[in-house]
């Protein structure tokens, strides 16, 4: 009896428990993609929900602090494929654990998800990248993982994967150079780019010290998201997609004037009819591309950018 216990104890410290119940409560989940959108992409372009929408209040799933994070999980279909949307993240900097943090990951595999898209918005580090450039992201640095925050540690589920799960490799060349090729289709290869995104705790943004460590170590990009998420789904045996949305450029000079934490002008980035563009192009990874090439609907050209 004792023994048994001892198991549900560690099976509940573990999430497995967790993982479990809600997956269960969950309506029978698609069996092809997923997608675990968060920050600010509000809706999926040519998606058609099928009317459920499953909201995350179990006591297990933590809820976002964050503005524009609904917390809801919501089913239906993207270019004849089952998919299922996850509104909104939560972040370690709010408070919670990674095993918090990355339980809808679970859970998505657990209702036969296959390949995960996630984005993001980011600093960009590389002086070539722009406000309003998007980077298909091709590996990660996991500063959190370095201090410790690795989102594995602890007792392994082998239900998802071994207990030393290889990270080679963990954003799917296929996905990306599938993504390469529908921005060109959509003639947005100007602000297209590709490269290493730096996962750090927040909530504060970078000094100007750290940015250029960040910088020496090859990161094009920070962020404090999607690392912990996508190393989850390597670990689970899924395909993994991720493309963050350049908010502004991080200062790497010392006494500079710009100030990085200005929220209104990444909120106008967010907000720009381009810059939307991060959640139409994943969208088109699906279709085929005799179609890709037609204008999403709702999004126009900005002045002095390219077609979009």
């Amino acid at each position: 009896m004792q023994e048994r216990d001892n198991c549900a104890t560690l099976d509940r410290y573990n999430g497995s428990y967790e993982i479990q119940r809600v997956a269960d409560s969950t309506v029978e989940g698609p069996r092809h993609t997923n997608w675990l959108i968060g920050v600010w992409v509000g809706k999926v372009p040519k998606f058609s929900p099928d009317g459920h929408c499953q909201v995350l209040r179990d006591q297990a799933v933590p809820i976002s602090t964050v503005v524009g994070h609904a917390g809801n999980l919501v089913f239906g279909k993207l270019a004849g494929k089952k998919v299922v949307v996850m509104q909104g993240r939560c972040h370690p900097y709010e408070g919670y654990t990674m095993s918090q943090v990355t339980l809808p990951v679970r859970v998505m595999k657990l209702l036969g998800v296959e390949t995960l898209i996630v984005t993001n918005a980011a600093g960009g580090l590389n002086p070539n990248y722009n406000a309003g450039d998007l980077m298909i992201i091709k590996d990660h640095i996991n500063m959190l993982g370095m201090t410790g925050l690795n989102p594995l540690v602890g007792p392994n589920d082998d239900r998802f994967g071994p207990r030393f799960p290889d990270m080679t490799n963990i954003y799917t060349k296929e996905l990306r150079e599938l993504a390469k090729t529908v921005g060109k289709e959509m003639h947005i290869e100007d602000i297209l780019q590709e490269g290493i995104y730096l996962a750090e705790m927040g909530p504060t943004y970078e000094t100007i010290a750290e940015s250029r460590f960040a910088r020496l170590m090859g990161a094009d990009a920070a962020g404090m998201s999607t690392a912990h998420e996508t190393i989850v789904a390597k670990h689970a045996g899924m395909k993994v997609f991720a493309m963050s949305l350049i908010t502004n450029k991080i200062v790497i000079e010392e006494d500079s004037d710009e100030d990085v934490g200005d929220e209104n002008a990444r909120e106008d980035v967010k907000a720009s009819s381009l810059l939307v563009s991060p959640s139409y192009l994943p969208s088109y990874l699906f279709m085929e591309p005799s179609n890709s090439t037609n204008d999403p609907p709702g999004v126009q050209t900005a002045p002095g950018s390219a077609k979009w």
